[in-house]
């Protein structure tokens, strides 16, 4: 069975696995093909995929200027803390503020 480039939503779940993973190549093959950044694309920072968090970086910018980090904490829900820590640490190497 192939995977569908257009198939915006496989390759976000599957690339979110990956980078849950800390699996950051097999992640970036699947976040890269996606036409849209969006939360997933963030933790592309921790893994050295600067491409993806700056242009997730630069989506939340236009869309929510006053975006702050202290907002994720009150909207993401993990069941392992490392992994809301994991997504912080990514959002701060793409550059978005405290």
């Amino acid at each position: 069975m192939s995977l569908d480039d257009s198939d915006a939503w496989s390759h976000r779940a599957i690339g979110l696995s990956h980078l849950f993973a800390r699996q950051f190549d097999l992640a970036g093959l699947h976040l890269g093909r996606r036409a849209e950044p969006d939360g997933c694309s963030n933790h592309g920072a921790a893994g050295g995929l600067m491409d993806q968090a700056r242009a997730y970086r630069e989506a939340v910018s236009r869309i929510q200027p006053d975006f702050k980090l202290g907002q994720v904490a009150t909207i993401e829900i993990y069941k392992d803390p490392g992994d809301l820590d994991h997504l912080l640490d990514g959002l701060r190497m793409a550059g978005l503020p405290e």
